[in-house]
């Protein structure tokens, strides 16, 4: 198994909507359980922080790159994850600075998106 780094891009195999669907930065964890940002092109919630595109070494598909601003539990039934990319030290430094400080689960994520975000650091 793969150990990932705080940084890494992050792709499940079980991609489906309520899955591994989007790509997930590294932040801690197990490699089987990772906890970490979605990355999204999305800019319509108020959880979605835009990134430059200097945060980001490699490892997204198109520009512009926003993440989800609440470190979430990924599941182990939706990997195993493999990692196709990383961010800058500079995007790692930008993505810790605008992250909550607590860790979520997905569907707790989105009873906090539908609150307009209140637990931002």
């Amino acid at each position: 198994m793969e150990t990932f780094k705080v940084g890494d891009i992050l792709l499940g195999t079980s991609r489906a909507r309520a899955e591994a669907r989007h790509r997930v930065v590294y932040l801690s964890g197990s490699s089987e359980n990772p906890v970490g940002v979605v990355l999204t092109h999305s800019n319509k919630f108020p959880c979605n922080i835009e990134m430059k595109p200097e945060h980001i070494e490699s490892g997204t598909d198109k520009e512009p790159q926003y993440f989800v601003a609440h470190q979430i539990q990924k599941l182990s039934e939706w990997g195993p994850y493999e990692r196709i990319g990383n961010l800058s030290s500079q995007g790692v430094g930008f993505v810790i600075a605008n992250l909550s400080h607590d860790i979520v689960t997905w569907d707790e994520y989105l009873t906090r998106k539908s609150e307009g975000c209140p637990d931002h650091a």
